[in-house]
């Protein structure tokens, strides 16, 4: 029986604006004939777990982008509370100078 070789197609997509390297090895070796192919009950698991793991990354990307709005919320919340923090720390400052020199 001679090795024939069968050029193979895989299809991915990618939802996020990153863009992502995927590296996998595919092994036949578990077939004892040649003229054996992947069923559909072989595949139909691995489309399921796949699946699952997508919806489980979007879900993640999602809470991560939500992180990232919240902070910079906080970030905009805390700048502002500074500054105030700033002027009611000048305003004692000046106020105390003002009763000292009073006295």
């Amino acid at each position: 029986m001679t090795n024939l070789l069968f050029k193979k197609h895989f299809c991915f997509t990618n939802k996020s604006p990153y863009h992502e390297t995927i590296d996998f090895d595919v092994h036949e070796a578990h077939f004892s004939y040649y003229d054996q192919h992947a069923k559909d009950e072989h595949i139909n698991p691995l489309l399921e777990h796949i699946s699952k793991l997508e919806e489980a990354l979007y879900n993640i990307q999602v809470e991560q982008h939500w992180l990232e709005a919240q902070m910079d919320s906080q970030a905009i919340v805390n700048e502002g509370m500074s500054k105030r923090v700033l002027h009611k720390a000048l305003w004692e400052s000046a106020a105390l100078i003002e009763a000292r020199e009073d006295v």
